[in-house]
């Protein structure tokens, strides 16, 4: 599905958020189990509602169901949607179920384990080569006409100049004196 029909069904007029926001848990859920099979960009959030939805309505056996179903299909959720702060109408009536804490804990295993062997996702960002690169701090002492450090992306340096000379203006190299 595109994602205009992804945020209809859950935040659109009578969607599955709107629903829950007006305790129409029964409403939801049907939604939640007639639809959810159109979204699968969307089943972990999906299934996390789908639990919490039918535990609070007293079918246990449905919530298990749909965290084992989950487990099955590589959908592992992490500690925090589980946990006694979630938003209504939250899994109160599974606590203490031994086959819900039993579950509960396989999913956290997974998800651990999921994450563990995740490749590292790193953005990094590369140096601007200008001269005249403005510095990444600037630390003001003895007021306007004192001594400031600039710790710049270039060279680190230590400069004794007023404030008319900016530091990330071009300067020669007589306005700026190396750190030792």
């Amino acid at each position: 599905m595109t994602r205009e029909a992804c945020e209809e069904f859950m935040f659109g007029e009578g969607g599955v958020v709107q629903r829950i926001a007006e305790e129409q848990y029964g409403s939801a859920l049907e939604a939640i189990t007639s639809q959810a099979h159109l979204y699968p960009e969307i089943s972990k959030v999906l299934s996390a509602l789908h639990i919490s939805l039918a535990a609070h309505l007293g079918d246990t056996p449905q919530a298990l169901h749909v965290m084992e179903k989950a487990l099955a299909a590589g959908i592992y959720l992490p500690a925090a949607v589980f946990s006694e702060e979630a938003d209504p109408p939250g899994y109160a009536t599974l606590f203490g179920n031994p086959s819900f804490e039993h579950l509960k804990k396989l999913h956290q295993e997974a998800y651990r384990g999921a994450i563990d062997k995740a490749a590292p996702v790193l953005n990094r960002i590369h140096p601007i080569t200008r001269d005249n690169t403005p510095p990444l701090l600037i630390a003001f002492h003895r007021g306007l006409d004192g001594l400031f450090s600039v710790f710049s992306q270039k060279n680190p340096c230590v400069a004794v100049a007023p404030w008319r000379h900016c530091p990330w203006a071009p300067c020669t190299k007589k306005d700026f004196v190396k750190r030792p």
